[in-house]
């Protein structure tokens, strides 16, 4: 369903509740509840504002998030600078211009993004051929990540980047938390943008019309 639609059927919602309360209580001594049936009515309309709110809340939040994914895609992917694990070799973004890019942002502290590296480790063995490179990136010191070293990937382009050189707008995306994902075609644009965890069969959608 639209997500506007939601946002206004729960404004409804809140409205009907609001004047239910009103009509109930305005001859009410005190505008509280004086009988069983006035309680009644007054609790199931109080319940009625409190879940019509969290759906405005939850409504209005999901149109932010659709809004950022629709700002995020279709421009020109931002160039930034890594160094490789477990070389320390620097490596740029750019370096893989002509290829299909999966950029991936993760972190030791985050689970899902755990979860997901074996799966971006496959999409990269299984599609290598095809022209897909895989980046993995966390922005957390070398000295850290050494300590989680069986969490590296082992196939696709593993690296770190320093946090007060990101370039916008990973920057401000990256505050949304991890895993970040984006699908960059091979003219440097980027098609597909995804907040949260996936597994291999979705990484799979995502970067095959591209391939």
């Amino acid at each position: 369903m639209n997500m506007v639609v939601v946002a206004v059927i729960a404004a409804c919602m809140v409205l009907t509740g609001i004047a239910f309360l009103w009509l109930l209580l305005r001859r009410s001594e005190g505008r509280k509840p004086q009988g069983g049936m006035e309680w009644v009515g007054t609790v199931l309309s109080g319940l009625l504002i409190l879940c019509a709110g969290f759906l405005l809340a939850l409504a209005l939040a999901y149109q932010e998030q659709a809004t950022g994914e629709a700002a995020a895609v279709d421009r020109p992917a931002s160039d930034i600078a890594f160094w490789m694990l477990p070389t320390d070799t620097p490596g740029r973004l750019a370096d893989y211009e002509g290829n299909v890019v999966l950029l991936n942002f993760w972190a030791t502290w985050c689970q899902p993004c755990i979860t997901e590296l074996p799966e971006l480790d496959r999409l990269q063995r299984d599609f290598e051929h095809q022209g897909l490179t895989v980046i993995t990136l966390s922005d957390e010191p070398r000295e850290e990540l050494d300590m989680f070293a069986d969490l590296w990937p082992r196939n696709t382009v593993s690296g770190y980047f320093a946090p007060q050189a990101t370039p916008e707008p990973y920057r401000s995306e990256l505050e949304r938390g991890r895993p970040i994902s984006y699908v960059i075609d091979r003219e440097g644009l980027v098609r597909q943008f995804i907040l949260g965890a996936g597994n291999y069969d979705t990484f799979e959608r995502y970067v095959r019309p591209y391939l």
